[in-house]
């Protein structure tokens, strides 16, 4: 019963919290654990899940957080539709990017590497559409700070992957640009989840 009393729109806000948070902690444990031979200027982030050292926490990380990006996309929907429907085409592609990310999680690269890099080009596409879609949404609903920060974590997305000359940097892995990548959608994810915890609803 007190689960049931709990504010959904707080379950919300810990959620979109937690989804970074996780991320972070976990795939930092999985670095320290490679400590001895992961360098950020040679390796993809996905060497960590290859590892005897990192590989179990790791993978276990992505299948985690791209559940709860599933979860948290589907509440916000569910929480949402009634009030306006269109908010739920951001929330879609959102949670397609949690389905990725499990993946990428699931398949290895030493085991599947095909299917892997499948599911990781998948990932890093689909979650900068998502920034795409929630950032036109909240300009077109004059929620600027959310609408901008969407709109660059697109952008950043875009610059990250396709204009940035790594190898001429010296940069021969991915993992610098992976992470770069989620930054952005990070921040954004944050900064709905305190407005959440301010306004006491799912800004829309």
């Amino acid at each position: 019963m007190i689960i049931l009393n709990i504010d959904k729109n707080i379950v919300a806000g810990i959620l979109g919290l937690l989804i970074p948070s996780l991320a972070i902690t976990l795939i930092g444990i999985s670095i320290f654990l490679a400590s001895d031979w992961f360098d950020w200027r040679y390796y993809a982030l996905s060497n960590l899940g290859a590892s005897k050292d990192s590989r179990l926490v790791f993978n276990s990380a992505l299948m985690i957080v791209g559940i709860l990006i599933i979860i948290y996309a589907l509440f916000i929907i569910f929480e949402t539709y009634r009030e306006t429907k269109l908010f739920a085409i951001p929330s879609v592609i959102l949670l397609i990017s949690g389905v990725a990310l499990f993946g990428v999680g699931c398949y290895p690269m030493d085991i599947a590497p095909k299917t892997h890099w499948y599911f990781s080009v998948a990932f890093f596409t689909i979650l900068g559409l998502s920034m795409l879609a929630y950032g036109m949404y909240y300009l077109h609903r004059k929620q600027y700070l959310l609408g901008l920060l969407g709109i660059v974590g697109f952008l950043n997305d875009l610059i990250v992957w396709k204009l940035v000359q790594w190898q001429e940097l010296g940069i021969t892995g991915v993992a610098i640009p992976e992470a770069l990548s989620v930054s952005a959608p990070m921040i954004w994810l944050i900064t709905q989840s305190i407005m959440i915890f301010k306004q006491r609803k799912i800004p829309t």
